[in-house]
């Protein structure tokens, strides 16, 4: 075979891998956001929305999501950049970076295969590689990596893009890793050390790893998954003492790693994230990360009853059966692997790389409201592929040297192949649906685990509240409240929104009441009670509670902006402006802190100001019709009736059934001598009941 025939091959079947992955995951195109993040990290993030220097300054230095990922914010803003709002194009890019990412674990089973000596290896045979055979374990591997059901929450979720990303670039370090270390170029530098540091391939396994790192801190594994690659198929530590320059090797990744690492621990303990594992014993922290091990074991092979939500357990004990069993299981596993290391060193290298690639998130260091996750098992899942796959080719290589009956063996095999990769194709796309919005998602997540996960009821709850289904959302929030009454201050501050819509202002102060005592550090609490505060009149408190929502989270600029119009409302206006000076500077992609700056800046007689605020407004969000209301005042108060018209008639698209709107734009038509429009005007705002509307008709008339 050609090398131009084999790389054609190579391609050919890598492209044929990640065009079936994309089909089965094509469904997810109509999924929609979900209430899970995806608020945080795309829709409701406005920093997102604008490529410019002050989105990137936050991106590199953003750690509100407990770690640092500046290359993922950059991928979402293009995402919106290309897409905007609309979730298909969200889902798209997911399933484009997973197929590239099928694609490039069809090109490492290759090589990985290659450099172990084919296929046969993995039974201890010792041959050259069969080209055919290798083929279909590549083949074998990026099929279930690419449509496995456990990867549908990492393709399926548009916050899980972070997975994506970092996984696409882990893949690129390793293979170009693998380019340099497996050939000569590694022995020559080691020959002259200084010279491994101007390699090309090695200084693109380093960038591509800076690359990973970025876009999501799991990445700090991968100088050990290359010290593994060294060991196994590399063989490049036969003894402790080859050990020293592959140490030093990995040590411009350990660096940044580290710095990210270390990083990373220190925004947990500023943001409360490391509280959990004071009360949690390293005993109890072992044995659930045990039985979460056995169970992304189990659920690879038998991928049944995926949840997107684990709840953490709540009874820890060594003695239960699950637990022993878990660590049992574990040592027997571990066992067997080292006993077959000289024969089948692969099973090994596989079992180590799948505990270091989950080791970031087994809840060792940092305990989560979940023990485990699917989409945590979607780098560690090329592993046990690559495993597999390479059993599949030593089939396939032992079919072809069957000399009876090989067409039988052959169909057989290929049935069989096709079958599992049918089943798993099948379990996927029933998986996607699931996704498919805020309701279907946490009512699966509750059907599946009743009574138990609070969050599930809280999100669905406030999904049902924004569809206008108050007594759905009503039910939701109080069954939370019923599940753990002592840790739902969400729910309790949820249904004070709710009951706050409702105009049952007494109830909403109760449960926000609830909300602060439960959790007295709650900012969204303190702000929404805040709000109810201005509507009851009592000024006073409301200051308090703006205040004290400030106090909690200085960076919240949506509390500077109540506590803005607060003061506005009670003539502080300096102050007022003041603190929409900080709101903006928290979140230079605020409307409502231009919207509202213009207004004081209007009411301080600076005009080119406040146009200059409307208009950073507009440009944000150009359907609100607010924006347009105000700017057309103040062209109003500037004499500039041609321009005010214009935006009372820009507002007057989104807010057509705005009385006030009709009003003042009739006053204008009349004032510039266009008395039809201006009676068509006072006219449309009295049959809307405007008594403003009707004496402007009257007086109208009479002229």
């Amino acid at each position: 075979m050609t090398l131009m025939k084999r790389n054609h091959d190579r391609f050919f079947l890598a492209v044929s891998v990640s065009l079936v992955t994309c089909a089965v995951y094509l469904p997810s195109l109509w999924n929609d956001f979900v209430l899970w993040d995806d608020d945080r990290y795309v829709y409701n993030n406005l920093h997102i929305r604008s490529l410019d220097l002050a989105f990137f300054k936050w991106a590199f230095t953003d750690v509100s999501e407990h770690f640092w990922q500046p290359l993922t914010w950059v991928f979402h803003a293009m995402d919106h950049a290309i897409w905007g709002l609309n979730p298909a194009g969200h889902h798209l890019s997911s399933i484009v970076l997973h197929a590239l990412n099928t694609a490039l674990v069809v090109f490492l089973a290759i090589r990985l295969l290659e450099a172990a000596g084919g296929t046969r290896a993995l039974s201890g045979a010792s041959t050259a590689p069969n080209g055919r055979s290798v083929l279909i374990a590549a083949g074998v591997t990026g099929l279930l990596f690419g449509i496995h059901p456990l990867q549908v929450e990492s393709v399926a979720w548009v916050t899980a893009k972070h997975d994506l990303l970092f996984t696409f670039f882990f893949l690129l370090s390793g293979l170009t890793y693998l380019k340099y270390a497996a050939g000569r170029e590694a022995e020559a530098v080691q020959k002259a050390p200084g010279a491994v540091f101007l390699h090309k391939q090695y200084l693109l396994s380093f960038v591509f790893f800076i690359l990973s790192l970025s876009s999501k801190p799991a990445a700090v594994v991968l100088p050990a998954v290359l010290l593994i690659l060294d060991w196994h198929p590399l063989h490049r530590l036969r003894s402790w003492k080859d050990l020293v320059w592959p140490l030093i090797e990995k040590l411009p990744f350990v660096v940044p790693g580290l710095f990210v690492s270390m990083a990373t621990v220190a925004v947990h303990q500023a943001q409360g994230g490391m509280a959990t594992l004071e009360s949690m014993p390293l005993l109890s922290r072992l044995l659930v990360s045990a039985k979460a091990l056995v169970l992304y074991l189990w659920k690879t092979l038998f991928p049944i009853s995926l949840v997107p939500y684990y709840p953490y357990p709540k009874e820890i004990s060594f003695g239960s059966f699950e637990y022993l069993f878990a660590v049992l299981l574990l040592i027997v596993i571990t066992g067997a692997c080292i006993m077959m290391m000289k024969k089948r060193p692969a099973v090994l290298a596989v079992l180590l790389f799948s505990l270091v690639t989950l080791f970031p998130v087994l809840g060792i260091f940092k305990v989560r409201d979940v023990f485990m996750a699917d989409r945590y098992m979607y780098l560690p899942l090329v592993g046990l592929a690559l495993l597999s796959g390479g059993a599949a080719g030593s089939v396939w290589e032992r079919v072809e040297s069957t000399r009876n009956k090989r067409w039988m063996a052959r169909t057989i095999t290929g049935l069989s192949a096709a079958a599992i990769c049918a089943v798993l194709a099948y379990a996927t796309v029933h998986q996607v649906p699931v996704w498919r919005n805020t309701i279907a998602l946490w009512t699966y997540v509750i059907e599946k685990e009743p009574e138990r996960v609070l969050s599930a009821h809280i999100n669905r709850g406030w999904a049902y509240k924004e569809q206008g289904m108050f007594d759905l959302a009503m039910e939701d929030f109080t069954t939370a409240i019923a599940i753990d009454s002592a840790s739902a201050y969400l729910a309790y501050n949820n249904r004070g929104v709710l009951l706050k819509e409702l105009g049952q202002i007494e109830a909403a102060l109760e449960d926000f009441n609830s909300a602060i005592a439960l959790e007295p550090t709650h900012y969204l609490a303190y702000g929404n009670r805040g709000l109810l505060f201005v509507v009851m009149g009592q000024y006073d408190r409301a200051e308090r509670d703006f205040t004290a929502t400030i106090s909690f989270n200085p960076s919240y600029a949506d509390a500077f902006i109540s506590r803005a119009v607060l003061y506005q409302e009670t003539g502080r206006i300096d102050l007022s402006l003041a603190d929409l000076d900080r709101a903006i500077l928290l979140n230079p992609y605020s409307v409502d802190a231009y919207l509202n700056r213009g207004v004081v800046l209007a009411k301080l007689g600076e005009f080119d100001r406040a146009l200059s605020d409307y208009d950073k407004a507009n440009s944000l969000n150009g359907s609100d019709y607010l924006v347009y209301f105000n700017r057309g005042i103040l062209h109003e108060r500037m004499d500039r009736a041609r321009e005010a018209i214009e935006d009372y008639t820009a507002a007057l698209s989104s807010a057509p059934d705005s009385a006030d709107i009709h009003v003042k734009r009739g006053d204008l038509y009349l004032r510039t001598g266009q008395k039809e429009l201006a009676e068509a005007d006072y006219r449309t705002a009295c049959q809307m009941q405007s008594q403003a509307g009707c004496r402007s008709l009257r007086l109208f008339l009479k002229q």
